[in-house]
């Protein structure tokens, strides 16, 4: 069986992906706020470090990782929303995707909740450059979905 990573794995999409990874009989390690394997504020630079090389040491050989986790615009830190759905999701893939075993795969899956006038420092829309700077730098184990509408099964 193979074994994930997923951060935002506690509530909302992560959570049911998580669902569906450990029903087949995976090994799935969850990074969030709460509810996790390991308990991290993404919105905290220093702690992403910390998060990333604790897994780093703990798991040295991942099949996966998706990332997740993010928070709508009415967060009560605007400040904080660049930080965790943009750099939350930078940092973590640049970080883990070298414990990516061949074959492997990078998930990044976004949202537009929060709307681009919140992500003025970011040279383009969060979403286009999170795919442009890290999917592309890892291309052989990230892959590019069409974005679907529904709800998970």
């Amino acid at each position: 069986m193979a074994k994930y990573i997923i951060s935002g794995g506690a509530t909302g999409i992560g959570a049911a992906i998580k669902h569906q990874l450990r029903a087949r009989g995976d090994t799935v390690i969850i990074i969030d706020l709460k509810d996790g394997d390991y308990l991290v504020d993404l919105g905290d630079p220093s702690a992403r470090q910390d998060v990333i090389a604790r897994v780093g040491a703990d798991h040295p050989e991942i099949d996966g990782l998706i990332t997740c986790a993010g928070v709508a615009s009415q967060f009560p830190q605007p400040d904080k929303i660049l930080q965790i759905n943009y750099f939350g999701s930078v940092d973590l893939i640049e970080g883990l995707a070298p414990l990516i075993r061949p074959g492997g795969r990078i998930v990044a899956i976004s949202s537009n909740s929060a709307p681009p006038t919140l992500h003025r420092p970011a040279p383009l829309d969060a979403r286009r450059h999170l795919r442009a700077s890290c999917v592309l730098r890892h291309r052989e184990r990230a892959r590019e979905a069409p974005c679907l509408v529904g709800r998970l099964r």
